[in-house]
């Protein structure tokens, strides 16, 4: 119902279908959500609940327009790169928490070390200040839409009126 609601009343732009090549190469990037289990202590702590994580997401700039195909990214900087790409990744051996997942024998890890993956570009430059380092390979550059912004800011306000 939340796909017709935003199709019939808030789409402006056309959603595009990739070709199914693209589309496989996007789909290495997903990895799903990560959990962990801490027994945790602290005293005069302040805790935070995060509202609405995924409507938060959803107001961030998303791939829209396929700009180009790169088939070797030695010259490309990821900080001016916005799409997915094929890395190799180097985790520093000592990181007590790695955040960067890794589809490894049907399951969804968080190693440290090296290996190769597909990752969004956001993601990369977010995990970069935490020591991961990167070796671009090739990926999918895409436009910057801010698709959903109308539509999650039109329930946003109708959920802060009923939760009162």
């Amino acid at each position: 119902m939340s796909l017709k609601i935003y199709r019939t009343k808030f789409q402006e732009d056309p959603i595009f279908i990739l070709p199914s090549n693209i589309d496989n190469f996007i789909r290495n990037s997903y990895f799903g959500g990560g959990t962990d289990v801490y027994k945790a202590y602290a005293e005069l702590v302040h805790y935070y609940d995060v509202n609405s994580l995924y409507p938060y997401a959803m107001l961030k700039p998303m791939p829209y327009n396929l700009i180009k195909k790169h088939k070797n990214m030695y010259n490309i900087k990821l900080e001016n790169f916005f799409g997915f790409i094929e890395v190799e990744v180097l985790c520093p051996l000592d990181m007590a928490r790695p955040v960067l997942p890794f589809h490894f024998n049907g399951k969804t890890i968080y190693p440290v070390g090296s290996w190769k993956g597909v990752y969004f570009s956001e993601e990369l430059k977010a995990v970069e200040s935490l020591g991961y380092k990167f070796k671009l390979i090739k990926g999918y550059e895409f436009t910057k839409a801010n698709l959903f912004e109308s539509y999650i800011k039109y329930f946003y306000e109708i959920k802060k009126i009923v939760q009162v």
